[in-house]
């Protein structure tokens, strides 16, 4: 599961000339499911959006408050093209996503996870497997990215002040005996 986390001042999902979610200060989440995740991988993103310190405190510590620190929204945009691989060619290749049903499965299930941990109301939804136009007006000026290559695709208006995003390419550590390791710690948000 991949999932960049977008720091924003606002942001709104289009679907056919209708606006159907919107939000204010808080959190794009743009997730994509690759074959193979299970619900643990859904249950540590979802638990890296909540947690994760993308604002400075009132004494200006940097890094210091997460989305509910703050009492922002969070918005969730299902985005496989993030899975995609251009290694050859210059047409992107998405077998690096899962099936269409699993990854609506695992998405909603994700969506569900980030609404249970926070506020539900405070957490909105794109439509999967729609053409959506995604609007946002960035807040920041810095990135962080945990991948090593992303190819980012999403039609819409960017108004860009800066940006903070966060690319959290699924749990990248494995264990000698090839089990999933559990990235997620106190110290890291």
């Amino acid at each position: 599961m991949k999932v960049i986390l977008q720091r924003v001042l606002s942001a709104s999902v289009t679907v056919d000339k209708e606006m159907i979610s919107s939000i204010g200060k808080g959190v794009l989440a743009f997730a994509a499911v690759a074959p193979g995740d299970t619900e643990k991988e859904a249950d540590l993103m979802a638990a890296k959006v909540l947690r994760m310190k993308l604002w400075d405190d009132e004494e200006g510590g940097k890094w210091k408050k997460s989305v509910g620190d703050i009492g922002g929204e969070v918005l969730c945009v299902s985005q496989f093209t993030l899975l995609a691989s251009t290694k050859k060619g210059a047409k992107p290749d998405f077998h690096g996503a899962a099936n269409p049903e699993e990854a609506r499965r695992l998405y909603h299930y994700f969506v569900q996870k980030v609404r249970a941990g926070y506020m539900e109301e405070r957490v909105k939804d794109g439509q999967f497997q729609a053409m959506m136009e995604v609007a946002l007006v960035n807040d920041g000026p810095v990135g962080f990215v945990k991948a090593s290559f992303i190819f980012l695709a999403f039609g819409g208006v960017c108004a860009n002040r800066g940006g903070y995003i966060i690319g959290y390419a699924g749990v990248e550590e494995w264990s000698q005996d090839g089990a999933i390791e559990d990235t997620l710690d106190e110290t890291d948000g």
